[in-house]
C-alpha cells in the first residue's frame, strides 16, 4: 500500500506517546448560514475515560482542509503503540486509515527509518463545534471526545481591560475604536461591558461560559443603547501569550430578524 504524502513527511518529524466556526453575515431578514467546523489544533481525550490515571489520548493538527491526526494507546498485550491517520475535513467531519508503524529511532539510540506495519482500519469523527465530536475507532462503538483542558484560560479576561476595535463582518474592514471591560469571567459566569470611545453608545453582554482549550465560548444576552437588545453566542474568545485579546461575536436581534457578527481585536 503506497502511504499518503502527508504521513510520509510527518513521519520523520513525528515521535509522541502518553476545536472555528464561520458564521454567514445577514441583515434584514435572517438567512441560513454556511457553518464550517474547525477543530482546535492540540491535545484531545475521551472525557468517559478521564480518571487520573495514565491512559490514551489524541492529538489533532488542521492546516488548510487537511486534518491529521496522531492516536496514542495501547496493544491488547498491553505494549504503547501509535497510529497516524490524515485525510481532508469534510464540512464537520473526518475520516481515515489509521496507520501504525515501528522499528523507528530510539532514545539515545542512532537514526533508523520506520517501518509501516499496516492499517488498523478506518477512524471517523464528526465534530459539533471546534472542541467537542464524536469518534467512531476501529472496533469500537461512538464515543465522545473533546479538546484537553490543562489551563483556565478565564484568569486572563477576568475583570480585565482592553483597548482595541470592534469590527463588523460587513463592514469591510471598517474598524470602531471601543474599550473592553470583561466584567466576569469566572466560575462559567460570562460579562462583557463595551464602550464606543468618544461616543455614548454601549453594550452589555451577560451569560455563561466554557473552556475550550486556549478560549472560551460563551453566550446569553445582550443589551445596547438605545434600545436594541437580543441574545449572542460568542467563540474563540482569547488572549495570546503577548496579550492580544481576539473574539468573534454572533448577536441576533430580539425579534429573531437581524443577525450581525462582529470581531474583536484588543490589547
Amino acid at each position: 500500500m503506497k502511504k499518503p504524502a502527508i504521513i510520509s513527511a510527518l513521519l520523520s518529524l513525528f515521535a509522541v506517546f502518553g476545536g472555528g466556526v464561520t458564521h454567514a453575515q445577514s441583515t434584514g431578514n435572517l438567512q441560513a448560514s454556511s457553518i464550517v467546523v474547525v477543530p482546535d489544533s492540540g491535545m484531545w481525550s475521551f472525557p468517559a475515560e478521564q480518571t487520573g490515571q495514565p491512559g490514551r489520548g489524541f492529538q489533532l493538527d488542521t492546516q488548510g482542509d487537511t486534518l491529521v491526526m496522531s492516536y496514542y494507546g495501547y496493544r491488547a498485550d498491553g505494549a504503547a503503540t501509535f497510529y497516524l491517520a490524515s485525510g481532508k475535513l469534510a464540512g464537520d467531519s473526518f475520516s481515515g486509515s489509521l496507520m501504525e508503524y515501528a522499528k523507528g529511532t530510539a532514545l539515545g539510540r542512532p537514526f533508523q527509518n520506520g517501518v509501516e506495519l499496516g492499517s488498523a482500519g478506518v477512524v471517523k469523527i464528526t465534530f459539533r463545534d471546534s472542541t467537542h465530536g464524536t469518534m467512531t475507532l476501529p472496533g469500537e462503538q461512538p464515543q465522545e471526545i473533546s479538546r484537553f483542558v490543562f489551563s483556565d484560560a478565564s484568569v486572563e479576561l477576568n475583570d480585565r481591560y482592553f483597548g482595541g476595535f470592534r469590527v463588523a463582518a460587513d463592514s469591510k474592514g471598517e474598524r470602531n475604536p471601543v474599550t473592553f471591560h470583561f466584567t466576569e469571567a469566572r466560575d462559567g459566569r460570562f460579562g462583557l461591558l463595551i464602550v464606543a470611545t468618544g461616543g455614548s453608545e454601549s453594550c452589555k453582554f451577560t451569560g455563561s461560559y466554557e473552556l475550550r482549550g486556549v478560549s472560551l465560548s460563551a453566550s446569553g444576552n445582550y443589551v445596547c443603547n438605545p434600545g436594541d437588545d437580543g441574545t449572542f453566542t460568542a467563540q474563540d474568545i482569547k488572549v495570546d501569550a503577548n496579550g492580544n485579546f481576539t473574539a468573534m461575536f454572533v448577536s441576533t436581534t430580539a425579534n429573531g430578524r437581524e443577525t450581525y457578527t462582529d470581531y474583536l481585536i484588543g490589547r
